[in-house]
């Protein structure tokens, strides 16, 4: 079996979150989500057109500073990126042995065309290559 080959049987049989990955699709890019993008991330929670199925949240930027910090112990959480500028988030979580759960998946309205087929196509692809089912 090849090294690819070996790696994949492994992740298959040892689905686990990998910190501090980028996953990059034809428009978009993953890139961890940092406590730095707090503003951002926050921007989007707090938007009442786009919070409407999501958790409520506090508008204390240093709180979600320390809930972004924390994620990265526990979560993969990501900006959705275009051509280098913010246009959403996406996250893994609640992993339970080979499963897992994504969420947290908000866009802005100027995203690009395909970005929510583009962004959920890639966020399984990752679950699958991290070993998910």
């Amino acid at each position: 079996m090849s090294d690819a080959g070996d790696l994949a049987a492994f992740a298959r049989e040892n689905p686990h979150f990998i910190s501090g990955i980028e996953v990059i699709g034809p428009n978009l890019r993953f890139r961890e989500a940092m406590p730095e993008d707090a503003e951002f991330t926050l921007s989007l929670r707090l938007d009442p057109d786009k919070n409407r199925h999501i958790s409520p949240t506090s508008p204390d930027i240093e709180a979600q500073r320390q809930w972004v910090a924390a994620t990265r112990k526990q979560h993969m959480y990501f900006i959705v990126e275009h051509r280098g500028r913010p246009v959403g988030t996406i996250r893994l979580y609640d992993q339970d042995g080979t499963v897992c759960t994504w969420g947290s998946w908000i866009l802005t309205n100027d995203r690009p065309d395909g970005a929510p087929k583009e962004s959920a196509l890639m966020i399984y692809a990752l679950s699958d290559w991290l070993g998910f089912t």
